[in-house]
């Protein structure tokens, strides 16, 4: 007979099935706790205190720190998306000087580190214009707003408008009840002028009522929409885009 050795594995205990559980829990509890680790945000003009509440209901941590070396007051616009929370902690209190570590279950802000400047305007491009209807006349309050972010503006009484983009790619739209939408990539321009086109379609399926608007499908009675010959004694035009004014109290 062959003598294949001594079975040194064979002599060895099998690890035991609780062991095995163990690793396996302690291993996904890791996981888990890199995973808690990273946050997504979007709060604007918000105080230092409110951030760190929402943060805290957000995950696991509690924030730790020296009240006579924080502004719990200033005001802090934050935006992230499945970042580190400790990389967002930090860009978001630079101009306080402080920075952000993780111990245990606390996030521990201590000073140490110089405020980082905010972006350079180089980098980003100033745009104006003028928003007017089919006719030539300024459109007042027409919002224009910054594709894809939360970045907007109304037009003045002139229908003028400034704001700042992040690019040449950024595209505006310009928005007014009533009235078609408006795209335009910015390009290498400064100044987009624009001439909005009413949109006839949205005019003729709302109606006046009262002090109100309603779509012309919901309404039945013959006395809805306003006939030709009621609206030359009461001198509207018949096809009027019709304002909504507060009643005089």
């Amino acid at each position: 007979m062959k003598n294949e050795g001594p079975n040194v594995f064979g002599r060895m205990p099998a690890v035991p099935k609780f062991l095995a559980s163990l690793l396996l829990m302690l291993a996904l509890s890791v996981t888990a706790a890199a995973q808690n680790r990273k946050i997504s945000i979007d709060m604007q003009n918000v105080t230092v205190k409110e951030f760190f509440a929402e943060i805290e209901k957000r995950s696991d941590y509690t924030f730790a720190y020296n009240n006579s070396e924080i502004d719990l007051a200033a005001r802090v616009s934050v935006r992230a998306v499945d970042e580190e929370i400790v990389a967002v902690v930090d860009r978001t209190l630079a101009p306080q000087r402080l920075r952000a570590r993780i111990e245990g279950n606390r996030v521990v802000l201590s000073p140490g580190r110089a405020a980082v400047p905010p972006p350079s305007s180089a980098s980003t491009i100033a745009v104006s214009g003028v928003v007017r209807d089919g006719s030539g006349n300024p459109l007042a309050g027409v919002t224009v707003m910054v594709a894809g972010t939360y970045k907007g503006v109304t037009t003045d009484n002139d229908g003028r408008y400034a704001l700042r983009v992040d690019g040449e790619a950024s595209v505006l739209q310009f928005l007014y009840l009533g009235y078609k939408n408006v795209e335009e990539t910015v390009g290498k321009r400064t100044t987009i002028d624009v001439a909005m086109e009413e949109d006839l379609k949205m005019v003729d399926e709302v109606v006046v009522i009262g002090y109100g608007t309603q779509s012309r499908k919901t309404l039945s009675r013959p006395w809805a929409t306003p006939s030709k010959a009621r609206s030359r004694v009461c001198g509207w035009p018949p096809t009027a885009r019709f304002r909504a004014r507060r009643p005089v109290s």
